[in-house]
């Protein structure tokens, strides 16, 4: 991550290296408007004046085009009497940033020239181009030692650039941590960031710099410390001390995200992390729970802890550890479910949901708050136990026969999500059809329709159920049916039955259990096409029609009633012919 707090900074650097060229630049921009090819400036910058040379350096690296041909020139005029001309021909190299790499070794000796504005836009362009020889890296470390600060913060930031370094060399810049300029402190932090070489002496140096006057230095030597993970756990304990301690929130703020990057999962930082979370006028509470997920499992019961808080974002950030955590987070969420809070009980319950199968553990606490008295905590617990699946079976067949009416609901509701994995509560589904009750008679029913053919076992006591006081339950029934016993013969005299006695909602549920039937309801419902009723006829033909092929023998009954006196049994006869036509 780049540090963004010292741009302004960054802005004062580089006005240091310009101003001493602002009239070099006025006369090389001198007519801007005349049209020069790359071939013509690189002619000028051989062969012109050193106005005209200059003013062609510049312009090939406002161009930065045929770099094969324009670099080349360049590293000729790096030699240029004139600095000007060296200057703008540094600035241009740098422009062309990677296909400058060809110029390495020239600029390289350019840094032994000892002209300060040359030297540091030398050590710019070498950065821009990607220089990274064992050789450049010596010379620029060598320019560590010079008096000017500028020149030191420049350099630090190209070997920043420059990348990985050996354990020797990265340590060359141990002794600017303490040096008198907070710029160049503030670059050897940040420069050893990017270098990513990690020695105790490093180490024990950023660590020092904790401890440094400047707000800036500290946090980039916080941010240091951070990216280097692990490596650097030694140091938590003075990162802990930066986020009680320090006065700047900004400064907490690195502290705090470096022991987050570092996993450091020890008691005293578990600790320091918690009182941030209890805290709750803690302008760090939403990091501290980000850095509490980083940390992972070892901090489980601290995330756990705000899954209820009012802040919707420490929430969301709560939730989004505790899945990555998984298992892990089941115990600490379990206990919450005894909570004496009815919404920490509630959203405990509502977690665990979350993570489904993963939480099979929590399965004898969410039994449990099944039995909750808040009605809000049973409801999401039986939910719970539904997402969990299979292994939560035996607790929500248990539930179908609670004393309170909202669990065998639920557990009824609950079973049918599991579809066919709800087999082995057929049986107490059965007992359910004859509740008093009749949202848990319909539930029951519709829980038996999911289960499908393994539920056939059912097929005496739907058959019973088609006959419910309760329309609903009734048509549940009937559709049930359809689905658990559609290769049963046995379960079509009952179905045509209900058929000719129910009524007009039950007769759709009852067409459509028919149907499921296939050609073993087909004689039965040719029967029924000569039924007086022109209701009962409608609905045999539309069974018909959804049989489909397998129904082809009711072909001339159905043209039969082509010349029905009722114009809607006429209509729906040709819609079923169409449909049983192979």
């Amino acid at each position: 991550m780049e540090w963004s707090l010292l741009s302004g900074r960054a802005g004062l650097g580089l006005l240091v290296l310009t101003v001493g060229f602002l009239g070099f630049l006025g006369q090389a921009r001198a007519e801007p408007d005349e049209p020069r090819s790359v071939e013509q400036l690189v002619g000028r910058l051989r062969t012109g004046n050193p106005d005209e040379r200059s003013g062609a350096a510049y312009a090939l690296g406002e161009i930065h085009e045929n770099a094969e041909v324009v670099i080349p020139a360049l590293i000729m005029a790096l030699s240029d009497e004139s600095p000007r001309v060296r200057w703008h021909a540094v600035t241009a190299i740098g422009k062309f940033q990677e296909s400058g790499i060809s110029a390495e070794a020239p600029l390289r000796e350019l840094l032994k020239q000892g002209d300060r504005t040359l030297l540091l836009e030398t050590s710019v362009t070498l950065g821009r181009i990607g220089a990274k020889s064992a050789e450049t890296a010596d010379a620029l470390l060598a320019l560590l030692v010079e008096p000017d600060a500028d020149i030191r913060r420049q350099v630090l930031g190209t070997l920043g650039a420059m990348g990985p370094l050996s354990e020797a060399n990265a340590e060359r810049i141990v002794p600017l941590f303490t040096d008198d300029d907070w710029n160049v402190r503030t670059e050897a932090a940040i420069a050893s960031r990017k270098i990513g070489v990690c020695t105790p002496a490093i180490i024990k140096a950023l660590a020092g710099a904790l401890d440094d006057r400047n707000i800036y230095v500290r946090i980039a030597t916080a941010e240091t410390l951070g990216s280097f993970g692990k490596r650097s756990k030694v140091t938590s304990p003075r990162l802990l001390h930066l986020i009680s301690e320090d006065k700047d929130t900004r400064v907490r703020r690195a502290a705090l995200l470096a022991v987050g990057s570092m996993r450091a999962d020890d008691e005293e930082t578990l600790h320091a992390l918690s009182e941030i979370l209890i805290d709750r006028t803690h302008p760090l509470r939403r990091e501290a729970v980000e850095v509490l997920g980083q940390i992972g499992e070892p901090a489980a019961a601290q995330i756990v802890s705000v899954i209820a808080d009012d802040d919707k974002n420490i929430r969301r950030r709560a939730i989004e550890a505790i899945r990555e955590i998984g298992t892990g987070a089941v115990p600490p969420l379990s206990a919450l479910l005894r909570s004496t809070d009815p919404g920490i009980r509630k959203r405990a319950a509502e977690v665990l949901e979350e993570l489904g199968k993963s939480a099979e553990a929590a399965v004898p606490a969410l039994g449990d708050a099944m039995e909750d008295p808040d009605d809000l905590v049973r409801t999401a617990a039986v939910q719970s136990l539904a997402a969990i699946g299979k292994t939560s079976l035996p607790t929500l067949i248990r539930g179908l026969k609670s004393e309170r009416l909202s669990v065998r609901e639920e557990c009824a509701r609950a079973l049918q999500r599991l579809g066919r994995k709800a087999a082995p509560a057929v049986p107490a589904l059965v007992d359910a059809l004859s509740d008093p009750d009749v949202s848990v008679r319909a539930g029951a029913a519709r829980t038996l329709g999911a289960i499908g053919k393994a539920a056939n076992s059912a097929a005496g006591a739907l058959i019973k159920a088609m006959d419910d006081p309760d329309d609903g339950v009734a048509l549940r029934a009937a559709v049930a049916l359809g689905k658990t016993c559609a290769e049963s013969e046995e379960t079509v005299a009952p179905l045509i039955n209900a058929l000719l006695r129910g009524r007009p909602r039950d007769r759709r549920a009852t067409v459509y259990a028919l149907s499921k039937m296939g050609e073993k309801a087909v004689d039965s419902l040719i029967e029924l096409l000569k039924n007086e009723d022109s209701e009962v006829r409608w609905h045999a033909i539309d069974a018909i029609g959804r049989i489909g092929a397998a129904a082809h023998e009711a072909e001339p009954a159905l043209r039969a009633l082509l010349e029905d006196e009722d114009e809607s049994v006429r209509k729906n006869a040709a819609w079923a012919l169409v449909q049983i036509s192979p």
